[in-house]
């Protein structure tokens, strides 16, 4: 198998800390200045082909080396990270790492006016890294950050920012302008929307995207049999254990797809009859919404089939009713108003949600129709915003 250039997550770098108090000098810190990154080839032998050093290069702007120099005030560099786009960072939300040093070290980085930064990482077993979610992509990376980047094939964006402790308090700089290390990344593998390309690549990480939908243009209108394939991946990425092995006699006289019968089985999708799914029929937004909200019951809610799913109630707090909410059909509407408070599925404008196709135009127009584009970032969004 080739080798590939692949980089130690920096544990010894990654302080990204919850809630903390702002002090009375969080306005007097500037964040790090022009920050830099590159690759030093460098390396041990026995490191060779699977670990480089990465040097980090930025100004200590004067305030903050004046704030080193108080009294018992102590100055940490942070850094963020996210793949391949801007989109994912890991040390926010519930990627809290506060990671002791672990390999490696930074070189004196809080010294005034230091511009270099530099940090060797040597994991023992580099070797074998073994995927973690991001499928050839991130490897063995733990809640500590630790693991491995494959460089060779991605771009990893990074940002800066002071952390400021001054007797037992905390505050921070904000963070520095984005800098990037790693080859660049070809957005133009989606044959999809512009505003879709960064949300894609984050559904690509996580492994939502279904190898029948990685060449296919997104934005046609998602089939049933397709975002079957697209919820069976977002429930693997949020169930605790992944997708494990399911079995169902298949009840389908039209379809045989593997995907529509792990679907099936695990209670996200049903048949139109007892035996038929209609597999190339369109799915509109309503369905969507429905959909993944049957993935997200099935992942984090113990004994949840749709048999039992009256006795399972979402908690969130309903936002105002869509401007079309007659036309939501009431076993939909739970689902619908439950993405819409997570922030998963947004109305289409002027406070409409478009559920289904009412009308002969409508359905000519595909009005309420689901695109693949579509599909794929309100499973993104649900993995993100309630894993």
């Amino acid at each position: 198998m080739k080798k590939r250039r692949i980089i130690a997550i920096l544990t010894a770098l990654v302080l990204c800390l919850s809630a903390f108090s702002f002090t009375v000098f969080a306005s007097e810190i500037e964040a790090p200045v022009s920050p830099k990154a590159a690759i030093d080839d460098n390396v041990p032998e026995k490191a060779k082909d699977f670990t480089d050093e990465i040097i980090i290069s930025y100004l200590v702007p004067d305030s903050v080396v004046n704030l080193r120099n108080q009294a018992n005030t102590a100055v940490t560099l942070q850094m963020d990270w996210s793949i391949n786009s801007e989109d994912d960072w890991k040390c926010t939300g519930e990627n809290n790492w506060s990671s002791k040093m672990k390999y490696g070290s930074w070189i004196d980085n809080t010294a005034p006016g230091r511009k270099v930064q530099q940090t060797s990482v040597f994991p023992a077993n580099y070797a074998t890294p073994e995927s973690c979610g991001y499928e050839e992509i991130c490897y063995d990376v733990d809640e500590t950050g630790g693991g491995f980047i494959n460089l060779a094939d991605n771009k990893i964006y990074m940002r800066l920012r002071f952390w400021i402790s001054q007797n037992g308090k905390n505050s921070y700089s904000a963070w520095s302008e984005v800098f990037t290390v790693g080859n660049t990344v070809q957005q133009d593998v989606f044959e999809a929307s512009d505003w879709a390309q960064a949300e894609l690549a984050v559904a690509r990480n996580l492994g939502i995207i279904p190898d029948s939908l990685s060449a296919a243009d997104l934005r046609e209108n998602i089939t049933r049999e397709e975002f079957a394939a697209v919820a069976v991946r977002a429930y693997g990425a949020m169930a605790e254990d992944g997708l494990t092995a399911v079995y169902v006699e298949n009840p389908f006289t039209d379809t045989a797809n593997e995907d529509v019968l792990i679907a099936y089985a695990l209670g996200i999708t049903t048949g139109v009859s007892a035996t038929e799914f209609d597999p190339t029929a369109l799915l509109n937004r309503e369905q969507a919404a429905t959909m993944l909200t049957r993935v997200f019951k099935k992942a984090t809610m113990d004994g949840w089939s749709i048999s039992t799913d009256a006795n399972f109630a979402l908690t969130y707090d309903k936002p105002a009713a869509f401007a079309d909410d007659a036309y939501i059909s009431d076993w939909a509407k739970d689902s619908v108003y439950f993405m819409a408070a997570n922030g998963i599925i947004n109305g289409i404008g002027d406070n409409r949600f478009a559920p289904q196709n009412i009308t002969a135009e409508e359905e000519a127009a595909g009005y309420a129709n689901a695109t693949r584009e579509q599909a794929i970032i309100i499973a993104t969004r649900m993995v993100k915003n309630l894993k």
